[in-house]
């Protein structure tokens, strides 16, 4: 599930790098005024579903849900951002890893990564505060909670067909309602590309 919103520079490449290792790939469109949508729909292999306003990638994320649960019978649910700062085969490592190890979750992390990356002094900072806002405040021991590379498989997903935040506090929504009712999260290392 890859929410998009503007991302006429990404898009395609996002798409085709997805495609390399993942067969069912749904694009929620939300609201974009760019050429996002025209993109996609040219893009053969994979799904659309198109909000006609800006809903948010929080519930961009729940319509995405919504559709899983509804339109197939697949054990696991993938999302990814849009904006080409994951990387695919992360998200393939992870599946397998989820899969071989029989998790219902796995967030991406990239605190976790051996690999060195680039992060921006101001968002690093923004991530640590609120990786230990969250550890002191709902009790999270997540190194990266605000990473929207995550696995969840159809159980979660139940839990998450009614999140509520429609902006990025959907980031701290989901791990709260997943641990609340008993799910361990995972994590696993991954690389973001901040270009």
């Amino acid at each position: 599930v890859i929410p998009a919103y503007n991302e006429e520079n990404s898009i395609l490449s996002v798409l085709e790098e997805v495609s390399k290792y993942f067969s069912n790939i749904l694009v929620i469109d939300d609201g974009s005024v760019d050429d996002t949508f025209l993109k996609v729909v040219k893009f053969n292999g994979c799904c659309l579903i198109r909000h006609f306003i800006n809903c948010g990638q929080g519930i961009s994320i729940l319509t995405g849900i919504r559709f899983f649960l509804n339109k197939n019978n697949f054990k696991y649910m993938i999302t990814f951002d849009a904006d080409g700062q994951h990387n695919a085969l992360d998200a393939y490592n992870m599946a397998r890893f989820a899969i071989k190890n029989k998790h219902k979750v796995v967030f991406g992390s990239r605190f976790l990564s051996n690999k060195k990356s680039y992060i921006p002094k101001y968002r690093k900072l923004f991530l640590k505060i609120a990786v230990i806002f969250e550890r002191v405040v709902f009790g999270f021991k997540l190194t990266d909670a605000h990473n929207g590379l995550r696995i969840l498989d159809r159980e979660s997903c139940k839990l998450l067909s009614n999140i509520s935040s429609s902006k990025m506090a959907h980031a701290t929504e989901i791990p709260l309602k997943i641990i609340s009712n008993g799910i361990k999260i995972n994590e696993y290392p991954c690389q973001i590309n901040y270009k």
